[in-house]
């Protein structure tokens, strides 16, 4: 979208949340370059500074490597499914933040109170919330919110991820309905989610420690996405335990062959990678709602995984990666994050049948060639993180398919018994901290006896299939 386009938004009238999302990114540029009273005036008289194109899109490239650590923090939700609404506060604990602090908020909500350190601040209700605190440099911050989904019924997610929904009967949230404060790379050492709902149960992440109340922790400091969900839901246990499958809106069979099913491919896993970093692992099949994505501990998956298996299996990896071990701050690493999670359906497959791996294997090669144009729009492994806001197909062909053939070639390389226990001890030494593929290259060579780094070099910045 052009600086023109985004100029001449009316969201009040024609409401699409990828629009909003990119207009807040627009309001991030002002007040990055021009300052809070650029901003300021920008909302109070639709006077927008000029704005060069060309470096405003290096501006959303550019990865922010500054974090915020935060201590502990504590969500409290309540959630109404009858008024499709939701009450919200969130505290964050013992933060170290950037010269301001960064809200983005969506139409569906409306920011009540704010206080740092005790002290109530004042902040500008718009697009974003952005709150001068160039004297902060450890603190708490407390922030009351309110959620309503009566009035705008028409999901249109961003980039193509649904943040958050409200039906009569279920209820899904997480990211800014939840955290409404994006600073950065921001990592949690401990987040607790104390949540209620007028209908069913409650599902969040971490481990329930008492009546609503869950607690996930993180010795090293974690980022990821925060999820809670609410309905009648029913549960199945499996793995002893370590593995929990809730569902509603499908009959007690179909549920129970998903729940083997998820099993099976978790265990593959866990066989040949060690187990992920957490105490247990969920899995929501959510009624009515269309989301395929990994969130920490809780995998929600709307599709048939029966129909869509190898699919399923991609979703079921991320709880390695970055479920456990992340790729965040260096982006020439950041392709890892989708690599392997498609060699984990490869290799899944390849257990399964030749026939099935050979097909699957096809597919995504196809999916590469259509993609890159048969290698005229072809990237680097290490630098497909630059092209995700602006071709996300060529950005999962590339990271994805690519990617886990790469990883395929070094298997080949040094033997697939010796690639295994090296992913194994890798996930084992990063677990919940970012990795450093490296090291993951020192370890490969130390248990095969080959020399790895050049290889591995080679396949990571050249262009086309290994």
């Amino acid at each position: 979208m052009s600086i023109e386009q985004l100029k001449s938004l009316d969201l009040r009238r024609e409401y699409n949340e990828t629009l909003y999302a990119e207009a807040g990114d627009l309001l991030r540029y002002i007040v990055d370059t021009y300052g809070t009273q650029a901003l300021i005036k920008a909302l109070k008289d639709g006077n927008i500074p000029t704005v060069n194109e060309k470096d405003f899109f290096e501006f959303l490239e550019i990865e922010d490597h500054e974090t915020s650590d935060i201590e502990k923090t504590i969500i409290t939700l309540n959630i109404s499914m009858e008024q499709k609404k939701f009450e919200g506060a969130i505290i964050y604990s013992n933060v170290t933040s950037q010269p301001y602090i960064y809200f983005r908020r969506t139409p569906r909500i409306n920011i009540k109170e704010i206080k740092v350190n005790g002290e109530n601040v004042n902040f500008i209700q718009s697009f974003t919330v952005v709150i001068p605190a160039k004297n902060f440099k450890k603190g708490s911050i407390e922030i009351k919110y309110s959620g309503d989904y009566s009035k705008i019924e028409k999901i249109a997610p961003k980039r193509g991820y649904i943040e958050g929904q409200i039906k009569r009967d279920t209820a899904f949230l997480r990211e800014t309905f939840l955290r409404p404060m994006l600073n950065s790379v921001e990592l949690f050492n401990v987040i607790e989610v104390r949540a209620k709902t007028d209908k069913g149960v409650v599902i969040a992440l971490g481990e329930l420690i008492s009546p609503n109340i869950w607690r996930i922790s993180f010795p090293h400091g974690f980022s990821g996405v925060i999820p809670v969900f609410a309905g009648e839901f029913k549960k199945i246990e499996l793995m002893n335990g370590y593995l929990v499958v809730y569902y509603m809106g499908i009959d007690d069979e179909t549920a129970e062959r998903c729940a083997n099913l998820t099993a099976e491919i978790l265990e593959f896993g866990v066989k040949h990678f060690g187990k992920p970093g957490y105490g247990k692992v969920k899995v929501v099949y959510p009624k009515g709602i269309s989301i395929s994505s990994s969130m920490l501990d809780t995998l929600a998956y709307s599709h048939n995984p029966i129909r869509y298996k190898y699919g399923y299996a991609y979703e079921i990896a991320h709880w390695w990666v970055p479920g456990t071990v992340t790729f965040d701050t260096n982006t020439s690493q950041f392709w890892f994050n989708l690599a392997f999670p498609w060699y984990y359906s490869l290799k899944y497959a390849q257990n399964i049948s030749q026939e099935s791996y050979r097909k699957l294997r096809n597919y995504g090669i196809s999916k590469y060639h259509k993609a890159t144009k048969y290698g005229e729009k072809d990237v680097p492994l290490t630098e497909v993180w630059r092209v995700w806001r602006t071709d996300i197909n060529l950005y999962y062909a590339v990271g994805a398919y690519k990617g886990a053939l790469v990883l395929e070639k070094l298997e080949e390389y040094t033997g697939r018994e010796v690639f295994f226990q090296s992913l194994k001890e890798f996930f084992e030494k990063y677990k919940f901290r970012e990795g450093d593929l490296n090291d993951f290259v020192a370890i490969l060579e130390k248990n095969s006896g080959k020399p790895v780094k050049e290889l591995f070099q080679n396949l990571t910045t050249s262009t086309g299939l290994p």
